[in-house]
């Protein structure tokens, strides 16, 4: 008998077949009231199903970035296909299905409009009040309460209950801040369509550099802020100060400024004793931040604290690089940046290309993005001062190993800046190094030319990949029809016959690859200042990987359980030094696919190993689904056995 998610599989399979195109993964979640994670995880199990209906030869679900998923149909029979599918979703389930899913919506539903209401309220809402917004009893208001304490509890936040009172969420002001910025970047609320909101909301057309979903939405949960006002502050601000800020940095400041009004106008304000130096920021910062903080306090009468600006000031931070005319300025901009930054660049950029067989050093694009990137950041992360302004899922998809390999550099940020690595970070440090990895993909499209016949051309062609993986072959042709190609196709040419070209380099190589044009061909591939693939390092050992399976409710009861386990198992206790391990929820863990990640530093040397449980049944962590958890087990030593270490631990996770 199909499963649930075997069933929403066959359903999305027929959603494709009727349109033309292609569907993101976020139409698809919204059609069936879930989360884009809860989609893909059904959509693995499509490949399995359509060879099961025995029509593989006949449709293939085509994925393509940026775009989301079609069905690439190869043959003229989409109505029988179409009849398949109904007939095996008919012989299952018939209405329960439908009863399920509608279920796991409203509960969902329930939990995001539940925690809108306490983050956002400055009172006490008693469970009574929850209970008949929603139409259901106590005990199914206070199981919603503890997955919302689940989700709050990564912000040091808690839902706080006085007896004969009502409950409300207790911890400093700023932690809510950031609650509420991840509240509204929660990868599934903005397929909730359940919020008694008005939808008829018309979109500001010079406020290009917000998505309009998103800035709509902004509309419906601040209805008694006027958006427009804080629009126009930022834009007129760039005018009178003549800068500007990109995408990222100022849809970050509009949050910012949106939340901090809201709760100002509330009566919340962030501590002044909150050991933020507003003195420190650059004079044209200060004076920026205090021409949009006087428009906010003339225009919505109020008062903005030196806290807030400050804050502003944090936001302006990462829009320097975008105001540099010329090298001398950028030069400057990297004097200005402390050296414990710099630092901290310099051994990511070893680092993380020690893990994923690339050398860095060469790539100035990288070294000058991540210091412009950490000058900001590091400062954020002192201050606890959280900056997500999109989701991070399609990141997690697309580069898994690149966002495992940032995860594990938490010791260098700790080393260097005395902060702490979190999520936010990962996310924006695995594009920095993903960019730079897709540069070295586009600099070397290749076109080989010859006259020889097509079976030996393709034969030497796939030889140079093997030896090559960065080289993108993009056409064979011979020396006539090499007249006929756009130079902007590649850039530059191997060939087997002695040829010049008047624009790009050419390399010619014989049919049996001698060892002398090899070395030529990567020497041309690897000079200049671009980055480069490197070969990996030699294992230094099999990496040992214990397996155990556990039955957690939640993500607290999942962390002491697999500590209790790790001591009672002989293996893991002599591998370990008979030192009990410190496992505990600390904000540290990711998730990836349907895995969560963990990292535990150990005072024994020479180790490291990983521990994967097999969790019976899954759990929520936020929105996600969890089904299992390893942990790597890792010495408190040298900085070289940490990094061959959590290679060869990547090797055997991903």
């Amino acid at each position: 008998m199909l499963q649930q998610n075997e069933i929403r599989a066959l359903k999305i399979l027929y959603m494709l077949l009727e349109t033309d195109g292609f569907l993101t993964i976020s139409k698809i979640a919204k059609h069936f009231g879930l989360s884009k994670r809860t989609i893909q995880t059904d959509l693995e199990k499509l490949e399995k199903l359509i060879s099961v209906l025995g029509i593989s030869d006949e449709v293939q679900v085509e994925k393509k970035s940026g775009c989301g998923i079609r069905a690439d149909i190869k043959s003229d029979n989409t109505e029988l296909i179409k009849r398949k599918i109904k007939i095996m979703c008919n012989s299952v389930s018939g209405q329960k299905d439908n009863e399920y899913e509608d279920y796991e919506h409203k509960n969902y539903i329930r939990h995001i409009e539940t925690l809108r209401m306490l983050i956002n309220s400055t009172d006490e809402l008693t469970i009574q009040f929850l209970a008949d917004q929603f139409y259901v009893s106590k005990s199914v208001v206070l199981k919603d309460l503890e997955w919302i304490n689940i989700w709050l509890s990564k912000f040091h936040l808690k839902v706080y209950k006085r007896q004969h009172r009502g409950i409300c969420i207790v911890g400093p002001e700023k932690n809510r801040r950031n609650a509420l910025v991840e509240f509204h970047t929660l990868s599934s609320y903005e397929n909730v369509d359940g919020l008694n909101m008005k939808d008829n909301i018309a979109f500001n057309s010079a406020d290009y550099r917000i998505n309009e979903k998103k800035y709509s939405k902004m509309k419906k949960i601040y209805p008694k802020v006027n958006i427009e006002k804080i629009s126009d502050i930022i834009r007129n601000a760039e005018k009178e100060f003549d800068f500007f800020m990109p995408d990222e940095h100022y849809e970050s400041l509009f949050m910012h400024l949106l939340i901090g009004i809201d709760r100002i106008l509330k009566g919340s304000n962030v501590d002044e004793e909150d050991g933020i130096l507003y003195e420190q920021f650059g004079e044209t910062q200060m004076q920026v931040a205090e021409y949009i903080a006087s428009q906010i306090e003339k225009e919505f009468a109020t008062v903005m604290p030196r806290a807030e600006r400050a804050y502003i000031c944090m936001h302006l931070m990462g829009s320097e690089l975008y105001n540099v005319s010329d090298e001398a300025d950028a030069s400057g901009v990297v004097s200005s940046i402390p050296m414990s930054v710099k630092d901290l660049a310099n051994d990511l950029i070893d680092y993380i290309g020690k893990l994923l067989s690339y050398d860095f050093k060469g790539d100035t694009m990288l070294l000058f993005g991540l210091l412009f990137h950490l000058k900001t950041s590091v400062y954020r992360l002192k201050n606890n001062f959280s900056f997500k302004s999109f989701d991070d899922s399609l990141v997690k998809l697309q580069y898994p190993k690149v966002y495992q390999a940032v995860f594990t550099a938490d010791v260098l940020y700790e080393r260097h800046c005395k902060v702490l690595l979190t999520a936010d970070e990962i996310m924006a440090i695995t594009l920095h190094f993903s960019l730079a990895m897709e540069r070295i993909k586009h600099k070397n499209k290749v076109i080989f030319v010859s006259n020889g016949g097509v079976a030996s051309n393709v034969s030497i062609c796939e030889s140079i990949k093997r030896l090559f993986p960065d080289i993108n072959i993009v056409d064979i042709c011979n020396q006539y029809q090499l007249g006929l190609k756009d130079e902007s196709e590649f850039d530059f040419i191997i060939a087997n016959i002695p040829i010049k070209h008047h624009a790009k380099p050419v390399i010619k190589v014989s049919y049996n690859l001698e060892r002398s044009e090899i070395e030529e061909i990567e020497r041309h591939i690897y000079a200049g200042a671009g980055a480069k693939r490197c070969k990996p390092h030699m294992e230094q050992n099999p990496v040992k990987t214990l397996s155990f399976e556990i039955s957690p409710k939640n993500e607290e009861e999942l962390f002491a359980k697999a500590a209790e386990m790790i001591q009672n198992d002989p293996t893991c206790m002599e591998l370990l030094g008979n030192v009990k391990p410190e496992i505990r929820r600390s904000g540290k863990e990711i998730i990836l696919g349907d895995t969560m990640w963990m990292k535990v530093m150990v005072k024994k040397a020479g180790v490291f190993f990983a521990a994967n449980f097999k969790l019976n049944p899954s759990i929520i962590s936020g929105n996600e689904n969890v089904q299992n958890a390893c942990i790597f087990f890792v010495s408190e030593e040298g900085s070289d056995f940490y990094a061959s270490s959590m290679q060869e631990i990547l090797k055997v996770t991903i």
